[in-house]
């Protein structure tokens, strides 16, 4: 029994390892009661104590072994081998949504060795962006995943919690003989693991007690398994703000042209600022790859609705883009024709005039002149020098009666 325990704080992680064990335990403890020794039931009592401390430290290192694991670095971009779009390959074709929820472990799961705890294997979960209706949604939902890690540090934690806990006499007594006249041959050992009996003379006083270790995860140390679900709620919630992303680009389908041109108004470099604000936003779905890793064990695959977006998106750029052209070719004519008709004006006035009418005349509008060159300064060097930047980077069309800048500078 000693040797069994030893070999109980060093055999690898897993379920059959510890039951084996657990049942060579149990079956010298059948073989002691049947031989009737005395006080078994005290002495089964400290040998479940020692259990205790043995599967209650085994169960700290294996809930620290998952949250590890589940905590690791997504793959290296580089390696193909363990990149998304790796992953999703394996799984594409007719039998791929049958198999997104169920992605091949983590490749770095060791082998089982005697002299190392093994590493837990979580499986990656594929979560897809799709288009229904003009409806962007998540299939399956961000629960779904949440509800798979708790599901499978349970079954992580479950190769200790479900073992059964030795018993000193776990059988009922049924004999053919007389009852002064027992022997070994007469007994028929019924098996009853939720129920304990205290000697075979008390068969019918059955009372509930803790037959598995269940209990263990109370006594685990510095909030350990509160870690574990600390970590699955932080995956959760950085999955769900990368969504939201995407999501939020369902605004493309709902939005009316009518409403984006109330909201911008007039101000052209509220205009602008959209559009340098477009073309940044492009990111997020503007490149090669067809799924974003979240950790190591969570995928999110967009490449259905990849380029959905993507020609929405150019769609609306390029509207924006045409009725901010127009409306900053408007403003800069608008503006040339202001200045020429003032410095037409202004060259008719002399400041040699005989009356004074004239000179009150001259001065004013001079005096008019000093307030408006501020702005149209302003104009010309912040909105429209920008605006027409804009307009390049973006490769805008213009018009043949184009008024450019320096038209407007001369």
């Amino acid at each position: 029994i000693n040797a069994a325990v030893r070999e109980l704080s060093s055999c690898p992680y897993a379920q059959d390892n510890f039951t084996a064990i657990l049942d060579r335990i149990q079956a010298l403890i059948d073989r002691l009661n049947l031989d009737n020794y005395a006080n078994l039931e005290q002495w089964v009592g400290e040998l479940d104590g020692r259990l205790e401390q043995v599967l209650t430290m085994r169960l700290s290192r294996a809930i620290h072994a998952w949250v590890a694991e589940f905590d690791r670095a997504p793959p290296a971009v580089g390696d193909d081998s363990d990149t998304a779009d790796a992953l999703l390959a394996n799984s594409s074709g007719p039998s791929r949504k049958h198999h997104r929820n169920q992605a091949p472990a983590s490749s770095s799961t060791k082998d089982v060795d005697a002299d190392d705890e093994v590493t837990p294997q979580i499986r990656t979960l594929v979560h897809e962006l799709r288009i229904r209706n003009q409806v962007m949604y998540l299939d399956p939902p961000l629960e779904n995943a949440r509800a798979s890690w708790i599901q499978q540090l349970h079954a992580w934690l479950a190769a200790i919690c479900q073992q059964r806990r030795p018993q000193a006499a776990r059988y009922e007594v049924v004999a053919n003989a007389d009852a002064d006249d027992l022997e070994y041959d007469n007994l028929v050992l019924e098996y009853d693991p939720g129920h304990r009996v205290t000697s075979v003379t008390t068969v019918g006083n059955r009372s509930l007690v803790s037959s598995s270790y269940k209990d263990l995860l109370s006594r685990l140390p510095s909030n350990s398994l509160f870690e574990a679900y600390r970590s699955i709620e932080a995956r959760t919630t950085q999955a769900a703000s990368y969504v939201a992303i995407w999501l939020q680009y369902q605004a493309l389908w709902d939005l009316q042209s009518d409403y984006v041109l109330q909201f911008l108004g007039d101000d052209l470099t509220r205009w602008q600022a959209m559009l340098l604000e477009i073309k940044r936003a492009r990111s997020t779905f503007d490149n090669s790859e067809t799924a974003k890793y979240i950790g190591a064990h969570c995928i999110v695959d967009y490449e259905q609705v990849q380029a959905k977006v993507n020609a929405k998106y150019d769609n609306w750029q390029r509207e924006i883009l045409n009725r901010f052209g127009s409306r900053l070719g408007s403003a800069m004519r608008d503006t040339c024709q202001a200045i020429a008709s003032a410095r037409h004006e202004l060259e008719t006035h002399s400041a040699e005039s005989s009356t004074t009418s004239e000179v009150v005349t001259f001065i004013t509008f001079v005096q008019e002149l000093k307030r408006k060159c501020p702005g149209w300064q302003r104009d010309v060097e912040d909105v429209f020098r920008g605006g027409q930047r804009v307009l390049e980077k973006q490769r805008f069309q213009f018009p043949t009666d184009w008024m450019y800048l320096d038209q407007v500078e001369g």
